[in-house]
C-alpha cells in the first residue's frame, strides 16, 4: 500500500503480568533502525532437543490464510519441546518498513538471517530447521545454501524457482483481472497490483532471479517435502536436488494444503500436515548428532532489546507496542503512538478491529499503515485482535474465527478501557471492514465512549447463526467466483456487450444470481412499513437498525460509511436509509461515499490511496 506514512516505530514486550504463561511473547528484534517483528515460542517441553525452528512466511495475499496454520504450528512444534520464532519480513505485517521500498528481496532474506540469529540469542540452540510454505520455502531453500547452521528444512508447496512463483503471481493477478470492473488505472507506484499488493519492477526481477538448485546446500541433513493437494509441485525436482546433496529427503502425500489456503474466513486446519511436520520433526532431531543447546538467553532480558525503529522519507516517527490485556491478557493489540511528545488525552483513541478471520493487519495491511500515518499526525491507534482472531485466543468456551458474534464488541470494549487506563482517553473512533464494520457499529450503538464509527462495506447489521450471508455463501469456493456485487452493477451489466459474449461462453453463474436478485427482493417487501401489530420479525429488526443510525447521529457520533459502488453491501444499507444514505444524508455526522471501481477489499492499490485518504480526512478533520 502506497499512502504517506508515517516510517519509524518501535515495538516493545507485552507489560509483565499481563502475559500467560502458556503465551508466546511478541518481540521486536533486529538492527535498531528497521526493528522485525514476531513470536518466540519457548519450548514447553523438556525434551532435550537438538534443533531449533524457524518459521519463513509466504507473501502478500498468501500470508493471510497462513497465518492460522503459522500460529498452531509454532504452538505445537513447542510443546514438543522446540523453540520457535515466526516473524514478519521487513515491510510485511507488523514490521518496519513497506512494500514500496527498494531491495526488497534481498531485504527479506536478510530478514530470515536476522531471525535465525535471534532465535539461536534466545533459546541458545547452535542449529536449526527452516519452515517456509510457498515464497517462505523457497526463501528457506535459498538460505540453506548461504549457512551453516540450517540442518533440516520443511517445504510446503514450495516452488523450484523464483520465476515459476513470479509467473503464477501473475497468472493469479490475470483471474483477478478478470473479474474486475471498468478499465484498469495506474497504480500509484510503479509496479504491478498482485492481489492488493504492491510488485514493484525490481521486486519482481530480483524474485525471478532466484534460483536455489543452482547451489548445493551448506549442512542440510534432511528434508520433509510436502506438496499441494490441488495442483502438482516441485517437489520431485527440488528432492533430486536435494538428494544429490547427500540430503536424506522425505516426501509424504499429505492433504490439507487446498483447504488451509482458502479466504481466511474458511481456513481449515491442515492437521495431517501439522501432525506430520511435528513428527518428521522429532525424527530428524533425534538423528542430529550436533552439539545440544547452550544457556538460553533469558526471554525477560530481551525485552529491553524489543525496540523497533525505522526512519519514514517524510521523517514521522512513531512508537509501537505489542499489548495483552482483558481477563488473563487474552487480547491482544498493537497499539502506534507519537514519539516527539506524550499523547494527549483530550484527543480521540483511534481503533482498528480485525475484519472477518484475518488478523489486526487489516486488508492489504491497511491498518498497519493507517495507524501509524495516525500516530504521526499525534494521535493514539490500535490495532486489534478480537478474541479468536489471529493472536488472540478464543474466549473461553469459545472457538476461533467467531464471525458476527456481538459478544466481540467486549473485546472493542476492552481495548477502550485499556487505552482509557493506559492514556486517560475518554472517546474513540472505531473503524473496519465487512465483519469488523459489523462489530464498529455495535460498539458504536452500545457505548457511548464512541465518538466515530468507520464502516467499510459492512454485509449486514443483523444477524442470526445460520444466516445465509454472501461470506457462507461463498462455500468452498473461492469469493472471487462466487461473492455478489450490488444491484446496480447487475442493472448496468445487463447494458453491456462482454456480459452478453459471457453468458453465451457460459461463464455467468445466471441461476445464481437471480436467487440472490429474488431474494433481496423478498427483503426489500418484508421491510416496507406496517401497523406495530402487523410487523413480523423483519420489521422490527429492520426499524430497529433504522432507529440505531438515527440514534447515533442524535448522539452527536460521527459517521463515515465507504462502499465499494458494485458491492453486495450496499443494496443493504439503501435498504435502512435509502439510495446513498439520504435519510441521513442532511446530517452533518454522516456522511456516505460510495466509491466507482474498487472491489470489496479494495483490493487495487488505487483505492487503497483513495480509501485511506477518506478516513484519515474523516478523523483529523472531525477529530483534529
Amino acid at each position: 500500500m502506497s499512502v504517506n506514512v508515517a516510517r519509524q516505530a518501535s515495538v516493545v514486550v507485552p507489560e509483565p503480568g499481563v502475559t500467560e504463561s502458556s503465551l508466546p511473547q511478541a518481540i521486536a528484534f533486529g538492527p535498531e533502525v528497521r526493528r522485525l517483528f514476531g513470536w518466540y515460542h519457548a519450548p514447553r517441553e523438556m525434551t532435550p532437543r537438538h534443533l531449533g525452528v524457524v518459521l519463513c512466511n509466504p507473501l502478500g495475499y498468501e500470508a493471510m490464510p497462513a497465518h492460522r496454520t503459522y500460529r498452531h504450528l509454532a504452538a505445537r512444534l513447542a510443546d514438543a519441546g522446540f523453540p520457535v520464532l515466526r516473524f514478519d519480513y521487513d515491510g510485511t505485517g507488523d514490521s518496519s518498513g513497506y512494500d514500496d521500498e527498494p531491495d526488497r528481496v534481498a531485504t527479506w532474506r536478510a530478514s530470515i538471517g536476522t531471525a535465525i540469529d535471534e532465535l539461536k540469542r534466545r533459546s541458545g540452540f547452535s542449529n536449526v530447521c527452516l519452515f517456509g510454505l510457498r515464497l517462505g520455502g523457497l526463501f528457506a531453500l535459498t538460505t540453506a545454501s548461504e549457512r551453516e547452521d540450517v540442518r533440516a528444512l520443511m517445504l510446503w508447496a514450495a516452488p523450484a524457482t523464483g520465476r515459476t512463483y513470479v509467473r503464477e503471481l501473475r497468472a493469479f493477478r490475470q483471474l483477478k483481472e478478470k473479474d474486475s470492473v471498468g478499465p484498469p488505472r495506474e497504480t500509484p507506484t510503479p509496479g504491478e497490483e498482485i492481489a492488493g499488493y504492491l510488485l514493484r519492477p525490481d521486486t519482481a526481477e530480483n524474485l525471478s532471479g532466484l534460483r536455489p538448485l543452482d547451489a548445493p546446500t551448506r549442512a542440510v541433513r534432511r528434508a520433509l517435502l510436502i506438496g499441494r493437494d490441488d495442483l502438482p509441485g516441485a517437489e520431485a525436482q527440488i528432492s533430486k536436488h536435494l538428494t544429490a546433496c547427500g540430503v536424506e529427503v522425505s516426501v509424504p502425500s499429505v492433504p490439507g494444503y487446498s483447504a488451509a489456503m482458502r479466504d481466511a474466513e474458511f481456513t481449515e486446519l491442515p492437521e495431517a500436515a501439522l501432525g506430520t511436520m511435528v513428527e518428521w520433526l522429532r525424527n530428524a532431531d533425534a538423528a542430529e548428532d550436533s552439539a545440544p543447546a547452550s544457556k538460553a538467553t533469558s526471554a525477560a532480558a530481551g525485552a529491553s532489546e524489543s525496540v523497533l525503529a525505522c526512519v519514514a522519507p517524510g521523517g514521522a516517527v512513531v512508537r509501537e507496542r505489542a499489548v495483552r490485556f482483558g481477563k488473563d491478557g487474552r487480547l491482544f493489540g498493537i497499539v502506534a503512538e507519537p514519539s516527539s511528545e506524550p499523547p494527549s488525552p483530550n484527543r480521540v483513541g483511534v481503533l482498528f478491529v480485525s475484519v472477518g478471520a484475518n488478523h489486526r493487519t487489516g486488508p492489504n495491511r491497511m491498518h498497519v499503515t493507517l495507524s501509524r500515518e495516525l500516530a504521526g499526525r499525534g494521535y493514539v491507534a490500535m490495532r486489534l485482535d478480537i478474541a479468536g482472531v489471529g493472536d488472540s485466543p478464543p474466549a473461553p468456551g469459545g472457538r476461533e474465527h467467531p464471525l458476527y458474534s456481538k459478544a466481540s464488541v467486549r473485546d472493542i470494549q476492552e481495548a477502550m478501557d485499556w487505552l482509557g487506563n493506559a492514556y486517560g482517553m475518554r472517546r474513540y473512533v472505531v473503524a473496519s471492514l465487512c465483519s469488523g464494520a459489523f462489530l464498529t457499529f455495535h460498539a458504536s450503538v452500545q457505548d457511548e465512549r464512541v465518538a466515530g464509527q468507520v464502516l467499510i462495506n459492512p454485509q449486514t447489521f443483523v444477524w442470526r447463526t445460520g444466516d445465509s450471508l454472501v461470506i457462507k455463501q461463498r462455500e468452498q469456493r473461492p469469493a472471487y467466483e462466487t461473492s455478489f456485487k450490488s444491484t446496480r452493477f447487475y442493472r448496468g451489466a445487463v447494458l453491456r456487450k462482454e456480459t452478453w459474449r459471457r453468458l453465451l461462453r457460459g461463464e455467468i453463474q445466471v441461476r445464481r444470481i437471480a436467487r440472490e436478485l429474488l431474494s433481496r427482493a423478498v427483503k426489500r417487501a418484508q421491510t416496507l412499513p406496517l401497523p406495530g401489530p402487523l410487523q413480523g420479525s423483519e420489521q422490527r429488526e429492520h426499524l430497529a437498525v433504522r432507529r440505531s443510525f438515527s440514534d447515533l447521529v442524535d448522539r452527536g457520533v460521527k459517521s463515515l460509511l465507504v462502499y465499494s459502488a458494485n458491492d453486495g453491501g450496499l443494496d443493504v444499507i439503501e435498504r435502512y436509509l435509502g439510495p446513498r444514505g439520504r435519510r441521513l444524508a442532511h446530517k452533518p455526522n454522516f456522511r456516505m461515499e460510495v466509491v466507482e471501481g474498487p472491489d470489496h477489499t479494495f483490493t487495487p492499490l488505487w483505492s487503497q490511496v483513495y480509501l485511506a485518504s477518506l478516513i484519515l480526512e474523516f478523523i483529523t478533520t472531525n477529530f483534529g
